[in-house]
């Protein structure tokens, strides 16, 4: 859940950015891409981030240490890199789906004129 709400919120900022750098003339396949790419890199810097911090501090934001709930969800035996690819894999793919139907909310509502102005 939490992927999918930053998705869509980096989708929102990628929206809203684009329309202020554009200053209001950036055709609407431009700005939705924008927004998509906006929010799918979010995503790759955040799971990065998590990658980092696994490394360094010993933590398991990426749920690659046995004997977490999510890591028994998946089911993979003994094998802990392959929950911690899957969690990986997960989020980013979820993400991006929410990235992905942001953006067409996007582009089709700047099509349908009812999406013209971001609101900050």
């Amino acid at each position: 859940m939490l992927h999918f709400v930053s998705g869509v919120t980096f989708a929102i900022v990628g929206f809203i950015l684009a329309k202020k750098l554009g200053k209001g003339t950036a055709p609407p396949i431009f700005i939705a891409l924008f927004a998509l790419t906006f929010a799918v890199t979010a995503g790759v810097m955040w799971e990065i981030f998590e990658f980092v911090a696994d490394s360094l501090r010993g933590s398991n934001m990426q749920r690659w240490i046995a004997g977490t709930d999510s890591a028994a969800e998946l089911g993979f035996g003994g094998n802990r890199l392959a929950w911690g690819l899957t969690d990986t894999m997960k989020d980013l793919i979820v993400g991006t789906v929410a990235a992905l139907l942001s953006a067409a909310i996007i582009y089709f509502g700047q099509k349908k004129k009812w999406l013209t102005k971001p609101s900050l």
